[in-house]
């Protein structure tokens, strides 16, 4: 007995026919299978939700232990797909993947440099019998072991001698990065020099010099000193270190060295001495090493040399000033995504950018290097790219950048990229890189010297190619009116045999269609399209010469529109001369024709054509 059976035996459906009985059982049913399935889907979405969030805490697990791995060593880090392992509390990679329940998590290891890595951290797991989940992670590694190498960072030599840094509260940069004040308004008080008599000092050259300066040791100290502003925010482990020597200093004279992280001109704030040099032996060059205190590294750093001296045969020398120190800038310039190419040219390109800056986009970098190559350059094929040089110093992040790239290949398409580096040594990731060509190299599109003789083109009207490509047409029935011959009177700049017309008195018929020659070249890929031509006349009377003309519209040599080039009537006799014409692109065509046409009136009056060159680029 089902249950619509037993409830109308029972009386409670009583009034209801038995259709309306299976239509409310139905009706239930579809509510039952709908709530049902809505239990379902959200018990299911729950699970995922459970399974995503600890895929999260997978992948993240992922790229700690990889961090791990590289902190003990970063050359345990080479490219590749790997799984991890745990042992004793230590990640070690394991196969190329590993497993945790339902989740499989891949370890894959790019080079972006010899010191930086990418890292992924990829975790998939089984979600339902047609349904995968998948999360992934990405980092990137640096090795921070050579980040964290001590090194020089700055170093001052005083390269080039500067002379005098003149007056009394000088505050220009005579030396650059450097600030002086002079006593006495003597502008030879402080001075860039290579006066020392003790030998010249480790580097060799100039170096900053103090003579009669006996206003350094004021109070407060504001004559005859000089600074440098230095930002070693960047650094610890800071040490300076200096070179200097004294030369006839006499009793309770001699140099003093601070520091301030507060001046706002190099006399007020708070100073901390470094040395005081007092009575020092004389023409020796010595060494002074003081390391800073960590708090002091700052970006306000500023140092100070002052000297007491009291006539001008008396000196105190400072060179070879330099600074070293561990890097804690570990943050690399932001990856330039704007470069842009343009301007290009038979050998060069321009290239445009915006600067990125030191420490991500803030501040100011300290180096582009910019390379080419005529494939897509990739971190992977990065070093093989050629270097261009001639890269401008960074400005401000923000700022706009350019240059040029010279010494390229013309008709070939170039791929360009750049990375960025900062004071402490990180460099950017690869830059996007595009692409263009550079304009084609002119090529000669036909050139006839007229190798061979061929003797006479033969007839009147006469079609044949003696000379292959070219059409003749002779006047008076004469052969010998259009010929190839070497009779000139003196040799063509090619030398050899030329074109020549000889008795050639039909030329100027109108229309010209007597004594003439012409050659169809096809022109249509080309642009800023040149014809040059050599030419000589030998007895031409009168009246007499030659035209040169084109037409993109004849069928024969004769119909058509004829534009003419050039019309030389009564020339100069027995001399070669160039004719140069730059033809209008619009018709450089495929239809295009040459023609020469003469007119001299007895057999020993010539006209000579010789070296017909088209160039042109190539569209």
């Amino acid at each position: 007995m089902n249950m619509v059976q037993f409830l109308i035996k029972k009386g409670r459906l009583k009034g209801f026919s038995l259709v309306e009985v299976l239509l409310a059982v139905g009706l239930l049913g579809l509510v039952f299978l709908g709530f049902a399935s809505t239990l379902t889907y959200g018990q299911e979405s729950s699970v995922y939700s459970g399974n995503q969030v600890r895929a999260v805490l997978l992948a993240k697990e992922g790229l700690e232990a990889v961090r791990n791995i590289r902190d003990e060593d970063f050359g345990n880090l080479s490219a590749g797909t790997y799984g991890l392992s745990d042992s004793g509390g230590e990640w070690n990679f394991s196969g190329t993947s590993d497993v945790t329940d339902t989740f499989t998590r891949v370890i894959n290891i790019s080079e972006v440099d010899a010191d930086r890595i990418e890292v992924a951290s990829t975790v998939t797991w089984q979600q339902g019998p047609v349904r995968n989940g998948s999360i992934e992670l990405v980092t990137y590694l640096t090795n921070w072991q050579v980040a964290k190498a001590p090194g020089i960072f700055l170093q001052e030599t005083f390269p080039s001698a500067d002379s005098a840094w003149n007056g009394t509260a000088d505050t220009g940069q005579d030396a650059a990065t450097w600030f002086v004040y002079q006593g006495n308004s003597d502008s030879d008080d402080v001075q860039v020099s290579d006066e020392d008599n003790g030998g010249s000092s480790p580097s060799g050259g100039t170096h900053l010099t103090f003579e009669d300066t006996d206003d350094g040791f004021n109070d407060p100290e504001d004559a005859d000193i000089a600074y440098i502003a230095i930002d070693l925010s960047d650094y610890e482990d800071v040490t300076i270190s200096y070179y200097w020597q004294a030369d006839d200093v006499d009793e309770g004279e001699g140099m003093r060295v601070a520091y301030s992280t507060d001046t706002t001109d190099g006399i007020d704030g708070a100073w901390t001495q470094i040395a005081e040099y007092i009575d020092p032996t004389d023409d020796v060059w010595f060494e002074e090493v003081f390391d800073l205190p960590d708090v002091d590294a700052v970006s306000t750093f500023v140092l100070r040399f002052s000297s007491y001296s009291s006539n001008p045969s008396e000196h105190m020398y400072v060179d070879d000033i330099t600074f070293s120190g561990i890097s804690n800038d570990v943050t690399a310039p932001a990856t330039i995504s704007d470069l842009a190419l343009s301007g290009a040219t038979e050998t060069s390109i321009d290239l445009d950018w915006t600067a990125p800056g030191d420490d991500g986009s803030s501040g100011t970098a300290t180096s582009y290097d910019v390379r080419y190559s005529t494939s897509l350059i990739t971190e992977a094929n990065w070093s093989s790219a050629i270097q261009a040089t001639g890269e401008p110093a960074p400005s401000a992040a923000g700022s706009s950048e350019s240059m040029t790239v010279s010494g390229l290949s013309g008709g070939t398409t170039y791929y360009f990229a750049m990375k960025t580096s900062d004071d402490a040594g990180n460099i950017s990731s690869i830059s996007n890189v595009p692409s263009l060509a550079t304009t084609a190299l002119i090529q000669i599109i036909f050139e006839e010297t007229f190798p061979a003789a061929d003797g006479a083109w033969n007839g009147t009207s006469d079609t044949s190619q003696d000379e292959a490509t070219w059409f003749v047409y002779q006047g008076s029935g004469d052969s010998n009116d259009v010929q190839v011959s070497n009779e000139d009177s003196g040799a063509s700049p090619s030398g050899g045999t030329h074109l020549t017309f000889e008795d050639a008195d039909n030329g100027f018929s109108d229309p010209q269609n007597w004594d003439q020659v012409y050659i169809p070249i096809d022109l249509s890929g080309y642009n800023t399209v040149e014809i040059s031509y050599y030419w000589q006349t030998d007895d031409v009377d009168g009246n007499e010469g030659f035209r040169s003309a084109y037409s993109t519209d004849t069928t024969d040599g004769r119909d058509g529109t004829w534009t003419q080039i050039d019309e030389h009537i009564n020339p100069t006799d027995d001399t070669w001369f160039q004719d140069t014409f730059s033809l209008p692109d619009i018709d450089a065509t495929s239809t295009f024709v040459l023609r020469f046409a003469g007119d001299c009136n007895r057999t020993d009056e010539h006209i000579y054509i010789d070296d017909i060159v088209i160039t042109g680029y190539p569209n």
